[in-house]
């Protein structure tokens, strides 16, 4: 069923849809986002006064856009049950939820040890300034499998990590593991959305990152029930967009602060309740750059090591300005890495149906046991 618009942009959700595309936007044009962060403000800025200013605007502001997947994650991991209620689903999913992350972490790990050990990963002191500090430390096979399943969710350190954006995922499992426990604690309490404005607001208080995926359950509840039609509600989420773009030119987010984290949810509500901006967000380049996210996300940082570098090395000895330089050095580099992470694909998407497999086993398996052992007669004791 189509969605329905209302006369002021806001949605009356259609909720029997099964797939909310404007995540896929979301998350799409946020890893787009990363990228440019990465290679054209921190690593090939044309010059250090360009990346100043470049890093206020929040379209090429990566941390940001980080922070926008961790809104995503609590609306798409909450709004499934939200509209059902089903514990088993939410059973199935906090069960999913590890395998779902740690398979294309494993997979892309593995392809930089492989770079790494094969030379392709250049070295130290070959590398722009910014890139030397990392993927220095010696590598093995079991520290290949430490680092994968154990180090990048629990015990993440920058200069020990194969991929160091990897950060976030220690952040992004645990942020569900809140979403779980909340819906499971509050999903069906009547006053619930007034306990998840708390919580929402006590964590981002003190700063913390984890109140990204609780605004993410709170826009998820409100998508469900139907935003106000109103003329002021349609004008606050103008406020909020427009909010959201002035927070990386007027606060800063290292570490994070409360307006900051505030203004970037609100600036999330902006783009899944106004019309027009839901529906950039549902173009077909937009949902085909939502397919790519994740692995987009866990490639282009090694090809920093590798491909943008080669790039680098060839481009300047043709005697070009630094500038010039880094700006071919970008403009071939982001096409390159969403090539790359279209490639990549099969295995992020093989990794949610594992997930959902694993989930829907160990689930059914276990009521199954249950019925059987309830209908199984007992033997009389003699």
């Amino acid at each position: 069923m189509p969605e329905q618009t209302s006369e002021a942009g806001l949605t009356a959700p259609a909720v029997q849809a099964e797939r909310f595309v404007f995540l896929d936007g979301l998350r799409g044009w946020g890893a787009v986002v990363v990228v440019v962060f990465h290679y054209l403000v921190q690593i090939f800025p044309p010059t250090p006064e360009i990346a100043s200013i470049l890093k206020r605007i929040i379209f090429l502001h990566g941390t940001m856009a980080v922070w926008v997947f961790f809104v995503v994650s609590g609306f798409s991991l909450s709004i499934g049950y939200i509209k059902r209620r089903d514990r088993r689903a939410l059973t199935r999913l906090a069960i999913g939820r590890y395998p779902r992350l740690v398979i294309p972490v494993f997979v892309a790990c593995t392809l930089v040890h492989l770079m790494m050990v094969t030379g392709l990963i250049y070295p130290a002191g070959e590398r722009p300034d910014v890139l030397k500090p990392f993927l220095n430390f010696d590598t093995s096979l079991s520290y290949l499998f430490r680092f994968s399943f154990v180090n990048a969710f629990f015990d993440h350190r920058f200069l020990e990590s194969y991929i160091p954006p990897l950060w976030t995922m220690s952040v992004e499992l645990f942020g569900s593991a809140v979403v779980i426990a909340l819906l499971a604690i509050f999903g069906r309490v009547e006053w619930r959305l007034w306990i998840y404005t708390a919580i929402m607001i006590a964590l981002m208080l003190f700063g913390s990152l984890y109140g990204l995926f609780v605004a993410g359950i709170l826009l998820a509840e409100i998508f469900t029930m139907g935003a106000p039609t109103t003329r002021w509600f349609h004008v606050l989420l103008i406020l909020a967009f427009v909010g959201g773009l002035l927070v990386p030119v007027y606060l800063t987010i290292e570490p994070p602060n409360a307006l900051g984290l505030f203004g970037i949810a609100a600036w999330c509500g902006a783009w899944i309740f106004l019309g027009p901006l839901r529906r950039l967000l549902q173009l077909p380049v937009s949902r085909w750059l939502g397919r790519l996210s994740f692995p987009l996300y866990l490639v282009h940082a090694p090809l920093a090591y590798s491909l943008c570098v080669f790039l680098l090395r060839q481009i300047q000895g043709l005697g070009l300005s630094r500038a010039a330089t880094h700006m071919i050095v970008v403009a071939l580099s982001i096409p390159a890495a969403i090539a790359v992470a279209w490639l990549f694909t099969p295995v992020n998407e093989s990794a949610v149906r594992i997930s959902r497999w694993l989930g829907r086993t160990v689930v059914d398996g276990f009521e199954s046991f249950v019925r059987r052992q309830k209908t199984e007669p007992v033997s009389p004791v003699v």
